[in-house]
């Protein structure tokens, strides 16, 4: 990603190492998740990788094009296009999301 990540089971924000700084627009991402999770828009599958020595977690795939849709949107990844190409732009970063944490799933255009 960007430099950070949302693990929902564990509720927990992770800024990765690597990176040497992360902006507010992506942190501001990482809260979108968050808040879809903790307010049930979305829900966290038990599971995913380890942080930490914890489980992060994972979003199915529909939750987690329906959490993308909303990040995009609600941090103005799209902003300032017509609304026809905002919204195909929004549907780009679900389906990106979609395709780089679940690949061989073959029903992504389903999904967003």
């Amino acid at each position: 990603g960007r430099g950070g990540a949302f693990c929902c089971e564990s509720n927990r924000i992770f800024l990765c190492a690597s990176t040497a700084w992360v902006s507010c627009r992506e942190l501001a991402y990482e809260l979108s998740h968050a808040y879809n999770t903790c307010t049930h828009v979305t829900r966290c599958a038990h599971g995913g990788i380890q942080v930490d020595d914890a489980s992060c977690g994972y979003l199915s795939p529909p939750d987690l094009a329906c959490s993308e849709l909303r990040a995009a949107y609600w941090t103005e990844r799209c902003a300032g296009r017509a609304e026809r190409d905002e919204a195909r732009c929004l549907k780009w970063h679900a389906a990106w999301a979609l395709r780089a944490c679940y690949p061989s799933d073959e029903h992504h255009p389903a999904h967003v």
